[in-house]
């Protein structure tokens, strides 16, 4: 088997477990609501489909008295074929198997690239406000 065939199986088995579905946007400009009287962003969907969010518990030690500090830090995964998310789209998670992320909107902070990649890894951080 060639690492290109294990990663084709690879891409398939991690696609089979992503269960969730998400929209990503993109910020194209602004516009003047006259019924509110403020402006609004305009934006165009990047992508809608399949997807997987899972947060990672990153653990280390700080600096300043030597206690650990623990991250969680969220990534969100799609098909390897996605390629048009660039770093400050916005994705909304618009189904998932927990019922407490429904709605949640990331922010795009990192696109992760990787031979013979399972998954195409987008490392996000929530939006608040």
């Amino acid at each position: 088997m060639t690492a290109l065939t294990a990663a084709v199986q690879g891409r398939t088995a991690a696609e089979r477990i992503m269960l969730d579905t998400c929209t990503i946007r993109r910020k194209t400009g602004t516009a003047f609501d006259e019924t509110t009287g403020r402006y609004t962003d305009t934006t165009t969907t990047v992508y809608t489909g399949k997807c997987k969010l899972q947060d990672r518990i990153i653990q280390g030690e700080s600096e300043a008295g030597g206690r650990e500090v623990i991250t969680l830090s969220s990534v969100l995964h799609l098909p390897v074929p996605v390629t048009a998310v660039q770093v400050d789209d916005v994705a909304e998670v618009t189904a998932s198997q927990d019922p407490a992320a429904v709605g949640r909107k990331l922010r795009v902070a990192q696109v992760h690239y990787k031979s013979y990649a399972t998954a195409r890894q987008l490392q996000v951080e929530d939006v608040t406000g």
